[in-house]
């Protein structure tokens, strides 16, 4: 017994390490990236010409503006200290962002600097982990200055090269000389990278850049309207819907001329409102360049705003965009199965806490849009009518039920609250999968009328399939499942794969059983992998057996209680492993069967000895590589509330999981659903509760998120704040 114990705490700590690293590996491959925009100036610039930096500036805020993602960053590459930032697209930081931006130019123009390679080092020295930054855009900005083979050389033998396209950061080149692209880097960067060369040398190619641009954004911004050729005696009236609520209400105008352009806006209460350089109106901040024009209101009045523009000549655009303070999302499964019907569920938020009936929200629809793989659209509208298949009437989920899809692909889903009278909405987008699901199919192979106990006896062929096509799996991640009164134990039980070749998948399996007990014992098999990169279980049907007595069998067990026990036959007849007899039986002991089996036991002691070693060795290394806790959580008022250094736990969690620290650790009721996991990257937190609603940085978490210096938390109606350091 003492042995069998070793042994079980033996394999439980193999187990226990094995899945650490691997829990780590899974971790490590989810842990979310940043996405932006990067201006890298590589110091080769014509700045002598303030109509060219004018171009520059127009063009960064641009980017800045219509871009969604994460950030923005300026690199200069004669020295990679110059400027970074803003970190966020708010209109705070591209405020700052463009007051500092042309006087950064000017200053640290070097025509001797070594442009493009200089600047992907500085890149580098800022994001040292290009993996932190995979997906985002490189804007090269440049003057032609790219066409030595000295330039191609370094690149391609510079290790940062091979980790842009590794980490599939798209790099484009913005010429901003009159000459056309002369420069072999460039073909061949572009080309590698799957990223666009831009020549800005006149009106046509900045409007072409420009629709380039927002066509490839996520349009954050809608383009309320365009003008191909506007003239300066025109004007052009627009109509603006703000929504109830709304916080933020921004318009971009562009134009690729030079013009003397005056803007004028008039509320829904008949309030005008000039817009210019060189007059600040109270709740609106204005961005003025040669090309590119940002307005923003603050808390506007709800109801449908006119703006006037006149005075420009040539191509105009006006974009709109506004930040509510409520928020709609939409939940689904990430990938559904094909024929089948799927559940859409839609939510509205105030920060992290739904909200069941907002306020001037009476007259309002939800509609789902679905734009299936060949661009068909299909609208359903999403209830809340407790009807169907949803769960209760005016809960605050609206719901909508997805018809089941034959057509495999990426689907697009868009939900919409619309508002009686105004053509603005607030919108939740989401893409799932539609796939054919692996199925897991079975021959059921009957006993024989006279089978025994104990005995191994082969009771089902297994085959996995997907759309009746084999479909084969590791072994490792077919699993059988067993239901019955009987104990059953796991060496009854044998499922034995007929690989593809030799150590590889299979989907012909056989599945055998040891009976030790008369009964009924159902069985079934599930698959747990990851399907196009979501984790999922696929079960079968049940297999049902039923393992009963033959009559004979009966006859004989009937006929055996009515026999006197004879000792000299019982003393010749076999025991059976499991035999249920009292009987005390003498057996006289054969010497060299007893130091033989002492002699084994000696030899599995030292096996086991060896094994603890090893696997003590393996812990700590592991425990060694995993971080300590750092960081400190902030309450709303930037007070430190928690030193994750110092935070007690128990001895298990301390020894076992050194770098995962539990909510319920901290003694603060709102976050003891929240683990936070720590790591050289950074630190990984997720919630441990499904019900509970978080947000970082006023985004929900759906799985699993990596937060970063100064993210804030909200949770339970209270908001908290990550810093490294203090």
């Amino acid at each position: 017994m003492k042995i069998f114990k070793t042994v079980s705490f033996l394999l439980v700590l193999c187990v226990l390490c094995t899945s650490l690293f691997i829990h780590d590996n899974k971790v490590s491959a989810e842990e979310n990236t940043l996405q932006g925009s990067i201006f890298l100036y590589s110091g080769r610039l014509d700045v002598d010409n303030d109509d060219f930096v004018n171009l520059i500036d127009s063009v960064i805020l641009y980017i800045s503006a219509i871009d969604s993602l994460d950030f923005v960053a300026f690199v200069n590459g004669a020295n990679s200290k110059d400027f970074i930032g803003p970190h966020q697209n708010s209109i705070e930081e591209l405020q700052n962002f463009h007051k500092i931006l042309s006087e950064n130019i000017i200053l640290n123009s070097n025509s001797d600097s070594n442009g493009l390679f200089n600047s992907l080092n500085s890149l580098n020295n800022i994001y040292p982990n290009l993996s932190m930054i995979k997906g985002s855009k490189i804007y090269l900005l440049d003057s032609n200055s790219f066409s030595t083979q000295e330039d191609l050389a370094k690149i391609y033998k510079s290790e940062i090269y091979s980790n842009l396209l590794q980490n599939q950061i798209e790099i484009n080149f913005i010429n901003l000389s009159n000459e056309e692209n002369i420069s072999e880097v460039v073909d061949v960067i572009t080309n590698d990278s799957g990223g666009k060369y831009f020549n800005l040398n006149d009106s046509k190619s900045i409007t072409q850049f420009l629709k380039n641009v927002y066509s490839e954004s996520s349009f954050l911004y809608k383009q309320n309207s365009i003008d191909e050729n506007f003239s300066s005696d025109e004007v052009m009236i627009t109509e603006l819907h703000v929504l109830p609520q709304t916080s933020d209400f921004e318009i971009g105008i562009l134009n690729n001329l030079p013009s003397n352009m005056t803007i004028l806006l008039k509320d829904p209460l008949g309030n005008n409102f000039r817009i210019s350089k060189d007059k600040s109106v109270e709740n609106i901040q204005f961005i003025y360049t040669e090309n590119v024009k940002l307005i923003n209101i603050k808390n506007p009045t709800s109801g449908i705003w006119n703006l006037e523009i006149s005075g420009v000549n040539g191509y105009l655009s006006v974009l709109e965009k506004f930040r509510h303070k409520y928020s709609l999302i939409i939940n689904s499964h990430e990938i559904v199965q094909i024929n089948k019907p799927s559940l859409i569920v839609g939510t509205i938020f105030h920060d992290e806490i739904q909200i069941v009936n907002p306020i001037d929200f009476s007259e309002t629809k939800m509609f789902l849009t679905v734009i299936n793989p060949e661009d068909v659209e299909i609208v359903l509208e999403m209830l809340d009518d407790g009807t169907g298949r949803d769960e209760a009437k005016s809960d605050g989920k609206y719901t909508a039920l997805l018809p089941p899809f034959s057509t495999p692909g990426e689907y697009r889903l868009s939900a919409e609250m619309k508002f009686s009278g105004l053509n603005n909405v607030i919108k939740s987008q989401k893409t799932i999968k539609i796939a054919p699901f692996p199925k897991i199919d079975f021959n059921k192979i009957s006993l024989p009328d006279n089978f025994e106990l104990n005995q191994k006896y082969k009771i089902a062929d297994v085959f996995v399939n997907v759309l009746g096509e084999p479909y084969p799996i590791a072994e490792n991640l077919l699993s059988v499942n067993v239901s019955s009164e009987l104990n059953v134990l796991n060496n009854q039980l044998d499922i034995v794969p007929k690989p593809v070749f030799y150590g590889g998948p299979a989907w012909e399996y056989e599945l055998f059983f040891t009976p030790k007990d008369y009964g009924n014992i159902t069985f079934s098999f599930t698959i747990a992998m990851v399907y196009y990169d979501v984790s999922m279980l696929f079960t079968s049907d049940a297999l049902i057996f039923e393992f009963s007595k033959s009559t004979e069998n009966k006859n004989n067990s009937e006929s055996n209680k009515t026999q006197k026990i004879n000792p000299t036959n019982i003393k010749s007849t076999p025991i059976p492993v499991d035999s249920n007899s009292n009987i005390n039986i003498s057996v006289p002991q054969d010497n060299t069967s007893v130091s033989n089996i002492k002699s084994n036991q000696n030899d599995l002691m030292i096996y086991i000895f060896i094994a603890i070693f090893l696997l003590i060795g393996i812990y700590f290394a592991r425990r060694k590589m995993l971080s300590s806790p750092y960081g400190f959580l902030l309450d709303s008022n930037d007070s430190p509330i928690v030193d994750f250094r110092y935070v007690k736990r128990n001895l298990i969690n301390r020894i076992f999981f050194k770098n995962v620290i539990n909510g319920k650790d901290l003694n603060i009721p709102s976050i003891e659903n929240i683990v936070f996991k720590f790591s050289k990257n950074g630190v990984l937190i997720y919630s441990t509760n499904s019900d509970a609603q978080i947000r970082v940085n006023n985004q929900p978490i759906m799985e699993k998120i990596l937060i970063s210096e100064n993210s804030w938390i909200g949770i339970g109606g209270n908001l908290y704040s990550f810093k490294f350091n203090l």
